[in-house]
């Protein structure tokens, strides 16, 4: 079995520095960066570790678990950085300080494709894969422009907040997952780490239960359901939130909704 995972770098780190690593810094090239990442030397950690947010910390609870249950599973983990564009999880980082969240529209775009995430994206989502999790918020998930064209190589969960799902394209092999404000009281975790916790919680199932990948493969379900708490039945205006989320991805895809919460 081979997973994906694709998340996004957390403002909270392991470590910080005064002299850390700004988006000007990025600015000045890869060159730049790696004389800089050697004055930092001590203090540079694997992308993995380096991060300490909420979505990164209980997304790592169902690595950690894969790992050690299941290792014959390939996890392939990719973090998105608004400094260090798409690295692998086992990459030693410099402590820094970047994020696509206070760019303009144009602007994020531009030093997305400077840094080439949209073609990164592009090439790690069309490798062959079993499963796919992709966790990124709104500016995150702009910088990667995601068109129709794009090709996925296997069934992949994208999980978002729900503005950002009514514009994203449908495509044969994706499952958007628009998460609302029901769904942060349903698992008992606040809307900016919902995506990692969800993540972890299917990642641990599937160490103990890599049978389960079946029923995630089928986009058709609600994969939320092989992990919701048993006693879980909030309710959003009538709906549970797994038939709220069900309801927009089916009828309101292209109508905003006040209820819809962004991450």
């Amino acid at each position: 079995m081979r997973l994906l995972v694709i998340t996004s770098c957390t403002g909270d780190k392991a470590v910080t520095s005064a002299d850390q690593l700004r988006l000007d810094d990025f600015h000045q090239g890869p060159a730049y960066v790696a004389q800089r990442e050697q004055q930092l030397a001590d203090l540079c950690h694997p992308a993995e570790e380096l991060y300490t947010g909420l979505q990164h910390q209980r997304l790592m609870r169902g690595v950690r678990a894969l790992r050690e249950q299941a290792r014959d599973v390939t996890l392939d983990l990719w973090v998105l950085s608004a400094g260090y564009r798409l690295v692998l999880a086992a990459r030693k980082l410099a402590p820094y300080e970047a994020t696509f969240a206070n760019l303009g529209r144009k602007e994020l775009r531009a030093w997305a494709d400077q840094l080439g995430v949209p073609a990164d994206l592009q090439r790690l989502l069309a490798e062959p894969y079993d499963l796919a999790f992709v966790l990124l918020g709104n500016e995150y998930l702009e910088a990667c422009q995601i068109t129709a064209e794009l090709c996925l190589g296997g069934p992949t969960l994208l999980f978002c907040g729900g503005t950002k799902a009514q514009s994203l394209p449908k495509l044969p092999k994706l499952r958007t997952i628009p998460l609302v404000n029901a769904d942060a009281k349903r698992f008992a975790c606040a809307l900016i780490g919902l995506k990692g916790e969800l993540a972890g919680r299917l990642l641990k199932r599937l160490a103990s239960e890599p049978e389960l990948l079946a029923r995630l493969q089928d986009l058709e379900g609600d994969p939320l359901e092989l992990v919701a708490p048993p006693s879980a039945s909030n309710t959003t205006g009538g709906q549970s939130s797994s038939n709220a989320r069900l309801s927009f991805s089916k009828k309101d895809h292209d109508a905003g909704h006040p209820w819809l919460s962004d991450q």
